[in-house]
Parts: structure tokens; C-alpha cells; sequence
């Protein structure tokens, strides 16, 4: 486990929820924020994604399909409850994280990860998260079928030049086709960033420490500063298939990565036990915070309305200051529930599953 690593993965967690606590926070509390602040904890957990694949398999010791059932033992379940969890809700009469319609063809597109348009017209799975593991299992699915080349730099150029043609096909074609569409995005060269910092990390000598924390740490800051600049400005960047997601969000990501490593080498290490259970717990809050911070936004607007009716309907700092509180609360529940939900449901269902599937 690389500390640093974990502990990225938990604020990349927490930057998507505070990416999708804006329009709650404005339709339930009256705050309103119209950023793309918070979005690139996507692209943080695709560059970390392309690295953990390839450096936890740089030996190549385990088979394609011994490698893709971990993967399927590892996000599908969680991700089939987040799903069935969205219908229960939806057939109650609410609007879970926005879904207003779902057919049968939806719930199947949305299980085996094929991109689809919904019932109600959104380009999303059920879970609207999903459209990120849509691009997980691709990923994984195009990375094993060049295990057999055996060799990290032969693998990375193959998923390269694989990726990059169908970018390139996506960009002169322009195919109607959403499903084709969704594979040429160039979203997925985040993935070949993360592979790159894996292959330079695993050739670096296991003894010796990289000289110098401030540029390791300047290197944060200064991805930080590049994503965060990027994300106040303007919402366009997150169009899709827009070349400039992977440039303004994924290269900075892809520095703040590498520099956590060299820093992890050069002995600054973020092991806090809080920060190391986010991170662990980072998968469950990531594909259930929506509904968790939705409810818990309507619920604080529902008690202001009743026993704070004169402030509910303030403007300004007060306004900020209720918003601010109603965030802090959804952002704690949360962890908390992600945490509960690691802890009792995705860690004895993967360990039963591994063990029944031995």
C-alpha cells in the first residue's frame, strides 16, 4: 500500500463531492454555484487507476482472466447495490441524483457498463456515476488483452496506440453513435498517464530518497493551482470529448500523482489513520454520495423552512453561512456511511467472493 497514494484517492473522492454538493446546495438552500470546481477528482482517479494497474501488475504473474474477475469482484458489486439503490428509491416517486426515468434496457446497459441514453434523455447509466466505470472496465478489458506481450512498455504502447486511434477515429468521423462516441474520448488517456508514472516509478532503485521535498511538494501545489485555475474559469472544459479535459485537468493530476510518490520516497507520508480509511473507503463514497448529499440537503432545507423561516429565505452571507452548514453536514454523512459500507458490506462481500471464486 503507497500511503500517498490512499490518501489522494480520498481527496479525489471528496473533490466529487463537493463538485456535485453545488446544485443541491443551490436548489434546497438557495446557494447558488455554477463551478466545475471539484470535477477533476475523476480525472486524479483515472491517472491513479492507469497507475495501480500497471504496478501492481508489472510481473504479469497472474492470467487475463484471473485478472478480470479480481476486477469484477473488486466494482461490481458495490456498483450493482448503488444501482438497485437508485430504482428502490425511484419507485417511491422520487428523482434520485436527478433520474426521473428508467426502462429495462437502461437497468441492463447500466450493469454491464455499455453506454446508453436513458428513459428520461440523460447519457447515463442508472447510477449516474457509473459513466466513469464504463470507462474503468474498458480500460481493464483492453489492458488484459495485451497481457500476453508480457512487458509493461510493450503493453503501454499497444493500450497507446489502441486508445489513440480510436480518439483520432472519434475526432475525424464524428460518429453519430453515442456508443461509439463514448469510446473515443480522450478522457481515457488519463489511463495512459497513470501507466507511464507506473513504469518510470518501478524502475526507479528500491533503496535511495529522492532529493529534495520542496520540489515534490511545489509539484502539488502547482497541479493543484493548474486544475483549480482550470475549474473556476469555466465549465466548457468538461465537454465531452473534448481534448482539453485530459490537458488541463489530467496532466495536472498526473504531476500531483508523481509528486506524491517522490514524496512517499523521500519520507513525507500522509499515514493518518483517518486519512488512510477515507481513501480505503473512497469507492463507496464515491458511488454513493449522490443520494446521500441530496438527502441530506433536502432534509436541512425542510427543517430551516419550518424553524427558520425568516432565514431560509436570506440572501448573502447568511445564505453562505446556512449552505456552508448544510455542506459540512452531507460531507460528514457521507464518510460516515461510506465508511459503514466498507467496512460491513464491500469488504466481507470481495473477501467471499474471492474466497468462492478461489
Amino acid at each position: 500500500m503507497i500511503a500517498n497514494i490512499q490518501a489522494l484517492r480520498a481527496i479525489a473522492a471528496l473533490l466529487v463531492v463537493f463538485y456535485h454538493l453545488q446544485a443541491p446546495l443551490e436548489r434546497y438552500i438557495g446557494a447558488g454555484m455554477h463551478t466545475s470546481f471539484g470535477a477533476s477528482g475523476v480525472d486524479i482517479f483515472f491517472v491513479i487507476s492507469g497507475f495501480i494497474m500497471f504496478y501492481t501488475n508489472r510481473d504479469y504473474a497472474r492470467s487475463s482472466a484471473q485478472f478480470l474477475k479480481d476486477r469484477v469482484i473488486r466494482i461490481v458489486p458495490l456498483y450493482w447495490m448503488g444501482t438497485f439503490l437508485i430504482l428502490a428509491i425511484l419507485a417511491t416517486g422520487r428523482s434520485p441524483d436527478g433520474v426521473r426515468a428508467v426502462d429495462l434496457g437502461d437497468l441492463l446497459t447500466s450493469l454491464f457498463f455499455i453506454p446508453d441514453v436513458r428513459a428520461d434523455g440523460y447519457e447515463s447509466p442508472v447510477l449516474t456515476l457509473g459513466w466513469t466505470l464504463i470507462y474503468e472496465m474498458f480500460f481493464y478489458g483492453v489492458f488484459a488483452s495485451f497481457f500476453f506481450l508480457r512487458n509493461s512498455v510493450r503493453i503501454l504502447l499497444a493500450l497507446s496506440t489502441s486508445f489513440l486511434l480510436l480518439i483520432g477515429l472519434g475526432l475525424a468521423l464524428t460518429p453519430s453513435s453515442f456508443s461509439l462516441r463514448y469510446f473515443t474520448n480522450p478522457i481515457m488517456l488519463e489511463f495512459l498517464m497513470g501507466g507511464l508514472i507506473a513504469i518510470r516509478y518501478a524502475q526507479l532503485p528500491p533503496q535511495g530518497k529522492p532529493a529534495g521535498q520542496g520540489v515534490w511538494w511545489a509539484g502539488i501545489v502547482l497541479g493543484a493551482l493548474a486544475i483549480v485555475a482550470t475549474e473556476w474559469l469555466t465549465m466548457r472544459f468538461l465537454e465531452k470529448g473534448s481534448l482539453l479535459r485530459p490537458v488541463l485537468f489530467g496532466l495536472p493530476a498526473a504531476l500531483i500523482v508523481w509528486s506524491a510518490l517522490m514524496l512517499e520516497r523521500s519520507g513525507a507520508a500522509w499515514r493518518s489513520g483517518w486519512i488512510q480509511l477515507f481513501g480505503a473507503a473512497s469507492y463507496a463514497l464515491y458511488l454513493f454520495h449522490p443520494v446521500i448529499i441530496q438527502t441530506c440537503t433536502i432534509a436541512f432545507g425542510h427543517v430551516l423552512r419550518k424553524t427558520l423561516p425568516s432565514l431560509s429565505t436570506a440572501h448573502g452571507l447568511i445564505t453562505w453561512g446556512l449552505a456552508g452548514v448544510s455542506a459540512t453536514i452531507s460531507i460528514c454523512v457521507a464518510l460516515a456511511v461510506a465508511i459503514l459500507i466498507y467496512r460491513h458490506v464491500e469488504t466481507p462481500v470481495t473477501r467471499w467472493l474471492k474466497r468462492v471464486s478461489a
